[in-house]
C-alpha cells in the first residue's frame, strides 16, 4: 500500500484486545505483532501520518514489516500520549527476510527503513509495563531497521529510553540518525534486556546485544551497531544523557543540561 495520509485524527484507546486471546492479539500466529496499537502502518510506503493525536492506546503508533517493506513515510507533528503499556512511536523489523544472516546483506523485501519521524510529542508512554518514546528495534533474526531518521521531536516521561535502538539477534539495525531532539526524564522503569542493564533514568539507549540469560548459538548473535548518528540533541532531566551497550562510535556532540550526571556511558 502507498499513498496514505492520515491526518488530524483523535485515534484513542485501542487496546480493548491486550492481555484476551482476541483477534490479532490470539497466540495463534501467523498474525501481526503489537496488539492494541492506535495507528499501525504495515508493508506501507510513500505515506504520511501527522497532525494526530494518539493515545491511551498500547502503542502508539507503529511502522512494521510482516507482509513487505515499510519505507519512505513521514511521521510528523503527531501528540503520542499515555500510551501506558508499550511505546509511543515504534519502528519495528518483524519480518526475517529483510536481511540475509549468511551473505550479510540485506534482500529489499522486507525491512523498516528511510522513515522520518519528525516533531512529534512523545509523552508518559510505556510507564506500567515499559516502553519507549521512540524504538526502532529488530524483532526476529534477520530482520532489519535500518536509514531513518528521528529528528526534531519532544520525548518525555517515558518507561524506558527516550529513544532508543535495540537489537537482540543477527539482523541490520544500522544508519540511524538521531537529531536535534529535545529529550527529557526517561527511562524511568530501567532498560534491563541486556547482560548489563540501565537502571538510571536516560534520554538515550544504543544497544545491541542477546537478552539477559539467553543462550543463543553465534550465528543468531547479533554485531555492533554501525554508522549510527546521534547529534545535536538537547538532554535534560536524567542522570545518564546517553546509554550504549556493544556499540562503538562517539556520542558527545550533544548538548547535556547540568542536572546530567553521565553524558555518556558506554558498556
Amino acid at each position: 500500500m502507498s499513498g496514505v495520509v492520515l491526518r488530524d485524527n483523535w485515534v484513542l484507546s485501542d487496546n480493548a484486545g491486550l492481555g484476551t486471546p482476541q483477534g490479532e492479539c490470539k497466540d495463534n500466529p501467523p498474525v501481526p505483532g503489537d496488539c492494541g496499537g492506535g495507528i499501525h502502518l504495515v508493508a506501507v510506503t510513500n505515506s504520511k501520518v501527522e497532525n494526530n493525536i494518539v493515545a491511551y492506546n498500547a502503542d502508539g503508533i507503529l511502522l512494521t514489516d510482516e507482509f513487505g517493506p515499510t519505507a519512505h513515510n513521514v511521521i510528523s507533528g503527531n501528540r503520542v500520549l499515555n500510551n501506558l503499556a508499550e511505546c509511543g512511536i515504534v519502528l519495528a523489523g518483524h519480518n526475517g527476510k529483510a536481511f540475509d544472516p549468511m551473505s550479510h546483506k540485506l534482500t529489499g523485501a522486507a525491512g523498516v527503513y528511510d522513515n522520518l519521524v519528525e516533531n512529534n510529542l512523545t509523552r508518559n508512554n510505556g510507564v506500567s509495563r515499559g516502553g519507549s518514546g521512540i524504538l526502532l528495534a529488530g524483532g526476529a533474526p534477520g530482520s532489519a531497521v535500518y536509514d531513518n531518521v528521528v529528528r526534531g521531536n519532544t520525548v518525555e516521561f517515558n518507561g524506558h529510553g527516550g529513544i532508543t535502538i535495540h537489537q537482540h539477534l543477527v539482523g541490520d539495525v544500522n544508519g540511524n540518525t538521531i537529531e536535534g531532539n529535545t529529550v527529557k526524564t526517561n527511562n524511568t522503569l530501567g532498560d534491563h534486556d541486556f547482560a548489563v542493564g540501565d537502571s538510571s533514568t536516560t534520554g538515550i539507549i544504543v544497544a545491541s546485544g542477546a537478552p539477559p540469560e539467553a543462550s543463543l548459538p553465534p550465528f543468531l548473535l547479533p554485531g555492533p551497531i554501525t554508522g549510527t548518528t546521534v547529534s545535536g540533541n538537547t538532554i535534560s532531566g536524567v542522570e545518564v544523557g546517553i546509554w550504549t551497550f556493544g556499540v562503538p562510535g562517539d556520542f558527545s556532540n550533544n548538548t547535556f543540561a547540568s542536572d546530567v550526571k553521565t553524558p555518556v556511558n558506554s558498556n
